[in-house]
């Protein structure tokens, strides 16, 4: 999506995420959402406006898969990139998507064992330690040969 396009497309999300929230309430249950860079809700400056939108932490939660809002040009800066994601998502976190990749400027990114990659875990683990000591870490986009290993490092984390 362009920029543009996923301008547009905010505000349809934001009423779709608040009518499921609705239902979500009712039954309650609780709704959980990625955000992605390349869709519509992928920097923390459009995830912070839904959530106040929403505003329900009992029934709105968020998936925090950090490879997926990462680009090649924040990964240098990761150190810096990674707090605003954190505090932004604050309570809300449902869980954490654990993979690892090499980011490629003008390419997709290349996916990695964790710990192979480029994803600088140093933030998001001190923030999961300090605030969601029990938040489920799952690995995605398993690479079958590396499994052990990456459950080595997500134990480690």
């Amino acid at each position: 999506m362009t920029e543009d396009e996923k301008a547009a497309t905010l505000p349809l999300l934001t009423d779709s995420i608040l009518r499921i929230v609705e239902q979500a309430a009712k039954i309650d249950a609780c709704f959980a959402l990625e955000p992605v860079f390349v869709h519509t809700l992928g920097t923390v400056e459009k995830l912070r406006t839904l959530k106040e939108a929403v505003a329900d932490h009992d029934h709105f939660h968020i998936i925090f898969d950090p490879v997926n809002v990462l680009t090649a040009a924040d990964m240098p800066r990761q150190a810096a990139f990674w707090p605003a994601w954190c505090e932004v998502i604050g309570k809300d976190l449902a869980c954490v998507h654990m993979k690892d990749a090499v980011f490629h400027p003008d390419a997709p990114r290349t996916p990695t064992a964790l710990g192979a990659g480029q994803m600088d875990y140093t933030v998001i683990r001190e923030w999961l330690h300090r605030d969601h000591p029990d938040a489920a870490l799952l690995r995605d986009e398993v690479i079958l040969p590396a499994a052990q290993a990456d459950l080595a490092y997500i134990k480690a984390l």
